[in-house]
């Protein structure tokens, strides 16, 4: 398995895990290697232009799982890895059930009824190649058995590395096979995704460029600055070939403001804000209150707390049309409305945080009215609207 080496798998997962597309220029030489076995096991899917996309089942474990969860599963899934550890259990299994006594046995029946159900299939017809038809291993003698198993062993690669990475250690199989059960629910892939109509939306982290003298500039193509075609995981300033979206004769200042509010998080919470701005006209105000830390920014309707805008902030990208995967911390709502801050969207007074004037005047410009307020944005913005008003 030299050309398989973890440390690409680590950086080539958490780009899928941020982005959820992985698009021709951004492939990495090392991870090549990778992109057939995670695309025959169905954690990538390849399209037709040379990119590849995260498959359902895989954006439900990049959701659920930690970084060395999410490793074990996508390796104890790659065939020779597999087969080798499922050698390990049967070798296990077989050698535990011919030692005597009633303490052995219970101990096989509890590892197969509580541990192992999920892999009964596999280990039965592992079994059922290694006896052929010369009678259950488990009859025979343990050192019959030693020998049969060492035999199917060196057939396998070396696998030392990912032992020591993934298992802990590194050895023989009996010294492997305790590590092996403890993390056999690795073996069993998680539920897909439940699909629907809506598109995903991701949160990438990411900063705002500035040049040496702190002055903001346009930031270069990047994972985070590339459009994605199936996900809204970045912000589009370019397509999948870096040529720019925007248009080159507006400000910097107004490209970052367009961008920012075409992703759907921070999209959002622009639009709280626009509804704040306009609802004392409605009689009934929103209000953002926030202390010094914008973590901890809270929404009032009326009189009544909505409760924090962490808390909200996904229920308000469903209510945009998007089904958001990224959990929401107060650090990325602190990060969402700095951001909104310097490209002078958003500021603080008295406690509250509202939209700068001269932002608010260009709501009503043709262009940003378009974009913002008019046609499909305007059910847009009676949508989270409504949601508010329901919570």
């Amino acid at each position: 398995m030299s050309a398989f080496n973890l440390d690409d798998l680590r950086s080539l997962l958490q780009h899928i895990c941020l982005y959820a597309e992985l698009s021709s220029v951004e492939i990495k030489r090392e991870w090549r290697a990778w992109l057939p076995s995670l695309s025959d096991a169905d954690w990538l899917r390849p399209q037709s232009d040379g990119k590849y996309i995260g498959s359902n089942t895989f954006l439900t474990l990049s959701l659920l799982a930690s970084t060395d969860t999410r490793l074990l599963h996508i390796c104890f899934s790659t065939p020779t890895y597999r087969h080798y550890l499922l050698t390990i259990l049967a070798q296990g299994l077989v050698s535990a059930g011919q030692v005597a006594g009633a303490e052995y046995r219970q101990r096989v029946c509890l590892w197969v009824t509580k541990d192992l159900p999920h892999l009964a299939g596999e280990l039965n017809h592992l079994l059922d190649e290694v006896e052929g038809h010369t009678g259950r291993l488990v009859d025979r003698s343990p050192a019959e058995t030693a020998a049969i198993f060492a035999a199917r062993h060196q057939k396998h690669e070396s696998f030392a590395e990912w032992d020591r990475a993934l298992l802990g250690l590194s050895g023989s199989p009996e010294q492997l096979f305790t590590a092996v059960l403890n993390q056999a629910a690795a073996f069993q892939r998680p539920h897909p995704y439940p699909a629907n109509a809506s598109p995903l939306a991701l949160l990438p982290p990411f900063d705002l460029t500035v040049d040496g003298n702190g002055k903001l500039n346009l930031p270069p193509p990047a994972p985070w600055t590339r459009a994605r075609q199936q996900f809204h995981s970045s912000l589009p300033f370019y397509d999948s070939h870096d040529h720019p979206l925007f248009d080159t004769s507006q400000p910097v200042l107004t490209i970052w403001q367009d961008a920012l509010a075409q992703q759907p998080y921070y999209r959002a919470c622009l639009r709280l804000l626009i509804a704040a701005h306009f609802s004392d006209y409605g009689g009934l105000p929103i209000t953002l209150l926030a202390a010094d830390d914008w973590a901890e920014t809270a929404v009032q309707v009326g009189q009544q707390p909505r409760g924090r805008l962490s808390d909200l902030l996904p229920g308000m990208v469903s209510a945009l049309g998007y089904q958001p995967l990224t959990p929401v911390t107060a650090g990325d709502v602190r990060r969402i409305l700095t951001h909104w801050q310097k490209v002078a969207v958003v500021g603080l007074a008295d406690g509250r945080l509202a939209l700068n004037e001269s932002y608010a005047r260009t709501l009503h410009e043709r262009r940003r009215a378009r974009l913002l307020l008019r046609g499909p944005a305007r059910a847009e913005q009676e949508q989270l609207e409504t949601f508010l008003k329901s919570q």
